[in-house]
């Protein structure tokens, strides 16, 4: 940690100030919205991924409206799948990439290949793919993420 990090640290209250944290275990909204970034999701993918509006997902993650009881075990299955899918990605890789590895990673939607991910919770996208690639390169010393080819 640098130094400059670390003075900051120091600076922060201890104990950290305790947030309010729904009993239930339904998600918080900042929960929500920091999940999906992490999972490489548009608000639009999460909402077609759990089979809702978008309007749904703004609300929720403006804290307009509560986050249904349920959404919680949806959002985790999502996760528990890229999690999979990258720790998959990262073993082969591991095992037949050689001394070099590289992961290509696309711009846009219409320059990935048709993928068939079995048992996938929702389509798979460039942002999703990207977000998967991150996490193969944290399993895989050496990893080179690349840029694919603009399909034209």
């Amino acid at each position: 940690m640098s130094e400059d990090l670390a003075a900051w640290a120091q600076t922060r209250p201890q104990p950290l100030p305790v947030v309010q944290v729904p009993a239930d275990g339904r998600m918080t909204p900042i929960e929500l919205r920091v999940v999906r970034e992490a999972l490489g999701l548009s608000r639009e993918q999460l909402a077609e991924a759990l089979n809702v509006g978008l309007r749904s997902v703004d609300d929720w993650e403006s804290g307009r409206r509560p986050i249904p009881d349920g959404v919680r075990d949806d959002v985790e299955r999502i996760e528990a799948y890229t999690a999979e899918v990258a720790d998959q990605l990262a073993a082969h890789l591991l095992e037949h990439a050689g001394p070099d590895p590289v992961f290509e990673v696309y711009d846009r939607d219409a320059d990935m290949p048709g993928l068939d991910l079995p048992g996938a919770p929702l389509p798979p996208t460039a942002r999703w793919w990207r977000a998967v690639a991150y996490r193969v390169a944290e399993d895989v010393p050496g990893l080179r993420i690349v840029g694919a080819p603009r399909r034209t």
